[in-house]
């Protein structure tokens, strides 16, 4: 996707999309929990705990592992091909489904100390 005078673009292809399931979003979320070792399930019940751990390897760990237990390596394979700035987009956009499907809050942000707990 371009760079445009408005930033990094990048829109989620419907099929894409459409896989992301809210079984598979709620295998991540416990993937995730388990990447990072998370003892207190509040602070990853919301999206504020995500904004820290999207895009980093632990992550990118939890939605291979996610979408090989739902048969969906093709998800995962397209997700490692996309240029930087649109996994960036992509695993916030994953963010956003998950708080829409109800597998996570909204919440409020969390600080750096919170997260760190």
């Amino acid at each position: 996707m371009p760079v445009t005078d408005k930033g990094y673009e990048y829109q989620m292809p419907d099929g894409v999309r459409g896989q992301l399931t809210r079984e598979l979003l709620i295998d991540l979320h416990k993937n995730v929990m388990k990447t990072f070792n998370v003892e207190k399930e509040e602070l990853a019940t919301n999206i504020g705990f995500y904004a820290f751990v999207e895009c980093s390897h632990g992550w990118d760990r939890a939605f291979k592992e996610a979408c090989l237990k739902h048969s969906k390596q093709w998800l995962y394979e397209y997700s490692i091909h996309l240029e930087w700035y649109e996994y960036d987009i992509f695993s916030g956009s994953v963010g956003d489904l998950m708080v829409e499907l109800g597998v996570i809050k909204q919440g409020e942000d969390l600080s750096e100390e919170e997260f760190s707990e």
